[in-house]
């Protein structure tokens, strides 16, 4: 599968992009991928800084396949893959701002 397939897989599952990283960044609480060498890539989970590898795999595109099912399991077993709104995620900033001054207010 290309970026652009599993890109397009996770849009049309309803997947937001914090339940994974296909760029080489490390998220937290996300399935990850990174390049080990040339024809050689794990896949893991991240959680609390520890890995739980599940998987290596020789191409990037072998990389997105075993992220996918893995995603496709879990939305299987009513996994919710979303714990935040995306709505919550675009607008963080300013439902913070909003929170903090109603806390200041009934906290003078």
């Amino acid at each position: 599968m290309t970026k652009d397939e599993f890109l397009k897989l996770m849009q049309e599952w309803g997947v937001m992009p914090h339940a994974y990283s296909i760029n080489g960044e490390e998220k937290e609480d996300s399935l990850n991928i990174k390049k080990e060498s040339d024809h050689n890539y794990s896949v893991y989970y991240l959680e609390r800084g520890k890995r739980k590898e599940l998987k290596r795999v020789s191409s990037i595109e072998d990389a997105y396949n075993v992220i996918a099912q893995e995603i496709r399991e879990w939305l299987d077993l009513g996994i919710n893959v979303n714990p935040v709104s995306k709505d919550f995620i675009e607008n963080y900033d300013e439902i913070t701002k909003q929170w903090l001054k109603e806390w200041k207010l009934k906290n003078k």
